[in-house]
């Protein structure tokens, strides 16, 4: 597994990954930028989404945005792929890499 900076490159499948992903029907789903294919563009070239890929498939996507007035960042979207929900995708990965 490997987790990055999303690239200009992975537009097109974090799009549908978030699409494949997300439901708009669901409450958490409450600003329809999360499904927004400019929002999710925008967000990749302003450097604010980190993508976890498997066998170069994307299987996790997580948005954040630094907030103006505060020196921190707030997780903005996320999604995790059904198959690997529950299973410590970010916790195991880093345990990996040490």
């Amino acid at each position: 597994m490997q987790i990055a900076l999303a690239n200009p490159t992975h537009i097109s499948e974090v799009v549908t990954f978030f699409n494949e992903n997300l439901d708009s029907n669901n409450s958490a789903v409450y600003y329809e930028e999360f499904l927004c294919p400019l929002g999710i563009k925008a967000a990749i070239r302003r450097k604010q989404m980190i993508v976890s890929t498997v066998k170069g498939q994307v299987v996790g996507a997580f948005r954040s945005y630094r907030k103006k007035t505060q020196n921190k960042i707030s997780l903005y979207q996320f999604a995790i792929s059904g198959v690997y929900r529950g299973q410590g995708l970010l916790k195991n990965d880093v345990k990996n890499d040490k």
